[in-house]
């Protein structure tokens, strides 16, 4: 309430004897005071204002209405304050429009002998301060596991668009991302042959997907190194979960080491941010913004830093 009303709690001023509690108690008791947010807890001494005490739905009102200064209201907006202390003070709120009851959707009880919860505290403080509600973000949908092994598939009924990855390969994995079925090169959209893991995603436009040789496809993508900066070999990998962004070197370009760095998995040139090709050792900056990273015939990669 302190923040929501400005209030000094740089120094604040004297109030009651009994301040040693907590910082905020400290607040609440001094400045409270001072801005006739509150009067105390033992009527009619009010020289404590009992700090551990939670507060109920009642004293709340009595808070509101002080602090922000509601006028007094002439309907009697409920049922079960007539007993109240806080009666003035619930029906002020109730005009205000902070509290709408407590029991919805009647809403004739203000349930004033209740304890204060932080849902509810967060409600009176959105409305009497005119927040605008946020939504929260849409939940992530995780795609259900889905596997396939070798074989012609059609896109949208033997499979699922997504990014789907094979493990190492005995031979040469093939996979092809096609537009038809007539076995033309023309229906080729994409393709990679390898004998290291690969990472494919193929498009809700795909007509279908071809695999040879290859270990099964899925789609869960659990992360195939210990850690970000663990190290890793030959293969398809993403940048983040796998691999963390910064400087890399290799251990070995004898056999002319490819590397890749990737805007995405779709195979296709587009998404090749840049590469390299050489019989040196290679060190490669790899970005926060990179999706992926393919490396080829250059043995073991080592983080050196950011």
């Amino acid at each position: 309430m302190a923040n929501a009303l400005s209030v000094d709690v740089e120094a604040p001023a004297a109030g009651y004897v009994l301040v040693q509690s907590t910082f905020l108690s400290v607040v609440v008791h001094t400045n409270g005071a001072a801005e006739g947010i509150t009067t105390g807890c033992n009527p009619p001494t009010n020289d404590l204002y009992c700090p551990d005490s939670p507060v109920t739905r009642g004293q709340m009102a009595a808070f509101l209405r002080r602090a922000f200064g509601y006028p007094a209201a002439s309907v009697d907006n409920f049922a079960d304050d007539g007993a109240s202390v806080f009666e003035a003070d619930i029906n002020a709120i109730a005009k205000a429009g902070v509290t709408k009851g407590c029991n919805p959707p009647a809403n004739d009880r203000y349930c004033p002998t209740d304890l204060a919860k932080r849902d509810q505290m967060a409600s009176f403080f959105s409305r009497a301060l005119g927040l605008s509600p946020i939504s929260p973000p849409p939940p992530t949908t995780v795609p259900p596991l889905q596997t396939f092994g070798d074989g012609t598939w059609i896109v949208g009924r033997d499979i699922s668009e997504g990014t789907y990855r094979t493990a190492a390969s005995k031979g040469l994995c093939y996979g092809a991302r096609l537009s038809g079925f007539s076995g033309e090169l023309d229906d080729i959209i994409a393709n990679e042959i390898d004998t290291e893991s690969l990472i494919v995603t193929i498009m809700s436009s795909d007509a279908g997907f071809e695999s040879s040789r290859c270990h099964t496809w899925t789609n869960g993508m659990t992360p195939c190194t210990s850690s970000p900066t663990s190290g890793f070999g030959d293969g398809y990998w993403l940048v983040g979960d796998e691999v963390a962004p910064g400087l890399w070197r290799n251990s070995g370009s004898a056999d002319t080491c490819y590397w890749e760095r990737l805007s995405g998995f779709s195979w296709e040139f587009e998404d090749i941010i840049t590469n390299g090709l050489s019989t040196s050792i290679q060190t490669v900056q790899i970005s926060a913004g990179d999706t992926g990273f393919h490396a080829s015939r250059c043995g073991n990669w080592t983080y050196l830093g950011p």
